[in-house]
C-alpha cells in the first residue's frame, strides 16, 4: 500500500523552484533558510477515511519585516471544506523569507502516494 501524501509545489527559494512531497505527519519542510518555517498541512482523518482527495491553490500574504503569514486567500478550493481548512490552518503558521510579501501555493491531497 502506498503512503498517503500531501504535495506542495511552487515555492521558490534561493532562486530555484522545487516540488516536495510530504508524508502524513511531517512536521516541517526541509528548508535551508534559517528564519523560514513551514508546517505541512495535516490530512484530516475525516478526509482520509472517506478517501477525499483534491487540488487547490492558495495565496499567502506575509509581513515583509517578519515573514509571518497573516492572511491566506483560497483562489481554488480543493473541493473539500475539511481539506481547505487544513491548508489554511497550516499556512497561518508559516514564516516566509523576510522581504517576501507573499507566495502562491498549490496543494494536492492524494491517496495514491508520491508521483515523481
Amino acid at each position: 500500500m502506498r503512503p498517503i501524501t500531501i504535495i506542495i509545489a511552487g515555492l521558490a527559494l534561493a532562486s530555484s523552484s522545487f516540488a516536495h512531497t510530504l508524508p502524513v505527519g511531517a512536521r516541517a519542510l526541509p528548508v535551508n533558510t534559517k528564519d523560514v518555517y513551514m508546517v505541512a498541512p495535516q490530512y484530516p482523518l475525516e478526509a482520509r477515511s472517506r478517501h477525499i482527495t483534491g487540488s487547490g491553490e492558495f495565496i499567502l500574504l506575509s509581513n515583509p519585516s517578519t515573514g509571518k503569514v497573516y492572511y491566506v486567500n483560497m483562489t481554488k478550493s480543493t473541493g473539500s471544506a475539511v481539506l481547505d481548512l487544513a491548508c489554511v490552518n497550516a499556512f497561518l503558521q508559516w514564516r516566509l523569507p523576510k522581504s517576501w510579501k507573499g507566495v502562491r501555493m498549490p496543494v494536492t491531497f492524494t491517496m495514491t502516494g508520491a508521483q515523481y
